[in-house]
């Protein structure tokens, strides 16, 4: 019978966490007041957009990958009426960017959300695109016209 290395485990979960602090200080300056959770690698925090106000973010990483995510939701308001829907859907399939927009209809909620491969040189430029990519799609402002 072989018997698994435990350490290999808890070196690979500190590995994970010690990416995800690294992440968080690259994500620092980009977000107001934020709340994390480094053994579930998440964090909350308020994205000022400026024209378009204030939104709740929540950046996870998921180390077994390498992908870091940023998650902000909407209240979408009118937009699951069927003409809408169809708009909307248009609107998604013209998106050239690392973050797509998705309706939760039991929720009737928006979800803005970016991804990204991270490397190890690479931490700080994956957290700027991903945090950029958000931000535009938040003050996109057709966007927020399909979620009245």
């Amino acid at each position: 019978m072989i018997i698994p290395n435990d350490n290999k485990a808890i070196n690979n979960e500190d590995e994970g966490v010690r990416k995800f602090n690294n992440i968080l200080r690259a994500a620092q300056s980009l977000w107001g007041e934020f709340f994390y959770d480094c053994s579930n690698k998440i964090a909350r925090g308020v994205l000022a957009t400026g024209s378009r106000g204030t939104y709740i973010g929540e950046l996870s990483y998921n180390d077994t990958k390498d992908h870091l995510f940023l998650t902000v939701r909407i209240a979408a308001g009118n937009a699951f009426a069927p003409a809408r829907t169809e708009a909307f859907q248009r609107f998604t399939n013209n998106l050239i960017s690392l973050g797509h927009v998705t309706l939760d209809g039991e929720d009737q909620l928006a979800n803005v959300r970016a991804a990204t491969a991270v490397s190890e040189a690479g931490t700080q430029h994956a957290v700027q695109s991903i945090f950029a990519e958000t931000l535009a799609l938040l003050q996109n402002e057709d966007l927020h016209n399909l979620l009245r």
